[in-house]
């Protein structure tokens, strides 16, 4: 009786202990978790999941859908697994079930994409050509003979140089070797163990030295040269004069037919009506032979160059083309034509500049020059300052005259060469000058003449406002040499420099055709196309189009991909009270959205009975997003703060949820008005001072809904405007020297920062203050009664 007595004491001892100790307890074991090693575990496990499932599905869709799913299944699982042993792993959890929503999307998705997609459905490669050369060198281990060696076919096998090989060898009684002239230059030398020569020609780098009977080749410079045994007194170098031209890559000698096999780049052309030209360097094998005296090249392939052109279909010239630039696809000709005619349109000014004359090869006599072309569309110029009145089209060498002309209404140009520089000084340049040079113009490039002006390097090019962005990139890449070697016409050079890059896709997304709604310009329906290969303004354009993206698919992503995300993350966040779940919601709403935006914009063209492709136009699409984000995103923003006002205080797994919330939509808001504003590479005051005011305002969301997040946007926003006021103040100044320029602008961007950190401080001080005043500023009727102190 005692003992049950006992008992019963300590157990009611017990439970008092427990309700007494209970919060501190689970507060103390939930800050325990799983630990540094457990969160570095589920970091290097996701990570490899990820991998692993990528390259799965480079094997097969079925085995990456597979574990996929698989993964999917795991990570439910565990999350079930592991919350019922206790909250202490609630945070762990919390994010296994975001993951498991995000990998359910991606298994939705892998089933719309490849199970109901088009069979010529390739996914998203990176295309840089007109024909992809990489896929057209595949057939290398094919050109070599079936009989021969190993060797042969692992180095044929190779679309790269296995190896340079010795940089010296014994041939004819003498040691060849590269070694340093007095010019403190490498230099192919040879000795005979008393003297020491150098070869002529000189040769820089000679490498992949070998012997065939008793003739001595090697490489140099991407060159091919030849050296009999015997005669020392210079090497012949070996054209591919007749093959397409090009560049030498590696060699190799097949012992057992003393045959010499080496790789070439040829650079291939393919003509197109209208003046237009596709361009590509393609890789082939070819033999020499010097069994009947004179060295005699054969192509394995028979004629790569006219092989590769058959299979190239010309920009307007109907059939199926393959559009360059990245992540781009198949799309038919008549698909980019309706592109053109549905969204470009030419002022009548415009279209004189952007005739056929202006931009194609032929009818040179009939393009304007550069004085005409300055003083028909920007009118800045007087007709007694202009150093280009009439003659031939301008070249490179006429870069210093328009900017000198052109300085005056240039800051940042002040100083300019004396005498007609070359290229590589006018890449020197580009760093001073005022506005980044690879900043985006969403507006008309007509309209933004001070821009234009401020260019040399489209002069340097010499082909006028049209093709200025290609030019300044083209430009700063090449040198004298190079614009000698395509003649005297500069287009020859860009056009082929385009073609061959590779350039970034920044540089080509506005680079050579303005024809676009990017830069504000509009032709009529009947209006001819600029004679631009598709390289230049597929490019320009940003079309972006896949053959395989059918009505199915869209409809296949939204309901087998976002729609069981969704649900699955409201069950987990309503019944799970999982508040990462948040930020799979606002993903897979906004995936739905773009889908929904991609049927409505779909242009269906029926082929074959099957469905035509779904085209993307990379203007409207980026509106689309950048628009329907802000949207999104502001409307969030007004629940999120609306939810504080009324309900300060909620559950702990809620106010976990507003946690999320204001992480997941502060930082998307954040994000977005740089794209809207073009902040920070704008030059115009008004996006500037909205951007200021929307830091201000996130900060004081931040003191509305008491979260961090966006504080931490706010305050990014306030540094990039100090960095903006600073380098202003210091320019308005205009310091003679540039280092002193500098050292005036992070003096003033210090002195911002000490006055943010002094207002850090007061709003610390008095956080309650500022908080309850925003809070009353922004609350009325029973929001007010609600955030009141009750009695």
């Amino acid at each position: 009786m005692d003992a049950a007595v006992a008992r019963e004491g300590d157990a009611i001892d017990e439970e008092s202990l427990k309700q007494t100790t209970t919060p501190a307890a689970e507060e103390a074991q939930e800050a325990v978790g799983v630990g540094v090693l457990g969160w570095l575990g589920f970091i290097i496990v996701n990570l490899a999941a990820w991998g692993f499932i990528t390259f799965a599905s480079f094997v097969s869709w079925t085995f990456g859908l597979g574990v996929c799913v698989l993964y999917t299944v795991l990570l439910v699982g565990l999350a079930v697994w592991l919350e019922r042993r206790g909250p202490v792993y609630k945070q762990f959890v919390n994010l296994l079930w975001v993951l498991a929503g995000w990998f359910l999307f991606i298994s939705g998705g892998y089933i719309a994409i490849n199970a109901l997609g088009d069979d010529s459905w390739s996914g998203t490669r990176n295309v840089n050509y007109p024909l992809n050369p990489v896929d057209f060198d595949q057939d290398l281990p094919s050109l070599v003979p079936a009989a021969s060696s190993p060797g042969l076919q692992q180095w044929a096998s190779q679309l790269y140089r296995s190896s340079d090989g010795p940089s010296f060898i014994s041939f004819g009684g003498v040691v060849f070797f590269n070694g340093r002239s007095p010019g403190n230059s490498e230099r192919l030398h040879y000795t005979d163990g008393t003297t020491i020569a150098q070869v002529e020609p000189e040769i820089s780098f000679a490498t992949n030295f070998r012997v065939v009977g008793t003739t001595l080749y090697f490489m140099a410079s991407n060159r091919l040269y030849r050296m009999p045994a015997g005669d020392l007194t210079g090497a012949v170098g070996i054209s591919l004069e007749g093959k397409g031209g090009g560049f030498f890559q590696d060699l190799y000698v097949e012992n057992s037919t003393s045959l010499l096999y080496f790789k070439a780049r040829l650079d291939c052309t393919a003509t197109c009506a209208g003046s237009q030209a596709a361009h590509t360097s393609v890789l082939s094998i070819f033999t020499l032979d010097e069994t009947a005296g004179n060295p005699t090249i054969t192509d394995l392939r028979g004629d790569t160059c006219v092989l590769w052109a058959a299979q190239v279909t010309c920009p307007l010239g109907g059939g199926s083309n393959v559009i360059p630039g990245m992540y781009f696809n198949h799309m038919k000709a008549e698909d980019l034509l309706k592109y053109y005619q549905k969204d470009c349109k030419l002022e009548a000014d415009v279209a004189g500049m952007l005739s056929r004359e202006t931009l194609q090869m032929t009818g040179r006599d009939n393009r304007p020059t550069w004085g005409e072309l300055l003083k028909r569309f920007f009118k800045k110029v007087s007709d007694e300052d202009l150093p280009i009145e009439t003659g031939p089209p301008p070249t490179c060498m006429d870069m210093r005259r328009v900017a000198r002309v052109t300085s005056s209404s240039c800051k940042g140009y002040s100083t300019l060469p004396a005498a007609s520089p070359g290229i590589d000084e006018v890449e020197v340049k580009l760093p001073h000058a005022r506005k980044p040079a690879y900043r985006r113009v969403s507006r008309s490039i007509f309209k933004q003449a001070e821009w234009v002006l401020c260019e040399p390097p489209q002069a340097a090019a010499g082909l006028g406002e049209a093709l200025g962005r290609v030019a300044r990139v083209a430009a700063a890449r090449a040198d004298h040499a190079n614009l000698t070697s395509y003649g005297s016409d500069t287009e020859d050079f860009l056009r082929v420099m385009l073609a061959e890059g590779p350039f970034h896709p920044q540089d080509r997304f506005a680079s050579l055709c303005v024809l676009t709604k990017d830069f504000g310009c509009e032709v009529p329906e009947d209006y001819p196309l600029p004679p631009c290969s598709d390289a230049m303004h597929l490019t320009a354009v940003a079309a972006v189009a896949w053959k395989g993206l059918t009505r199915t698919v869209l409809w296949g992503i939204i309901f087998l991909a976002a729609v069981p995300m969704l649900i699955l993350s409201v069950y987990a966040l309503l019944w799970k009270q999982m508040p990462g779940l948040v930020f799979n919601i606002f993903g897979g709403i906004q995936a739905i959205a773009i889908m929904v935006y991609f049927l409505i914009n779909y242009d269906s063209t029926p082929e074959g009975g099957t469905s035509g492709p779904a085209a993307v136009y990379g203007d409207r699409f980026m509106d689309f997003m950048k628009w329907f984000t802000l949207i999104y995103t502001s409307v969030l923003w007004k629940a999120l703060v609306s939810w504080s006002l009324i309900t300060p205080t909620a559950a702990p797994w809620l106010e976990e949820v507003k946690t999320w919330w204001a992480a997941v939509v502060g930082t998307a808001f954040f994000v977005n008005i740089h794209v809207v504003l073009q902040v920070p590479f704008t030059t115009e005051i008004w996006p500037w001072v909205v951007y200021a005011l929307l830091a201000l305002l996130q900060m004081l969301m931040s003191a509305v809904v008491q979260r961090t997040v966006p504080m931490v946007m706010g305050a990014l926003g306030a540094f990039v405007v100090a960095w903006k006021i600073g380098f202003e103040v210091s320019e308005a100044l205009q310091f003679g020297s540039r280092e002193v320029q500098y050292l005036t602008t992070f003096a003033i961007i210090g002195l911002e920062g000490v006055g943010i950190i002094l207002a850090a401080i007061a709003f610390a001080r008095n956080r309650d203050k500022v908080q309850d005043w925003v809070r009353g500023l922004l609350c009325c009727g029973p929001c007010q009664k609600k955030t009141q102190p009750e009695d």
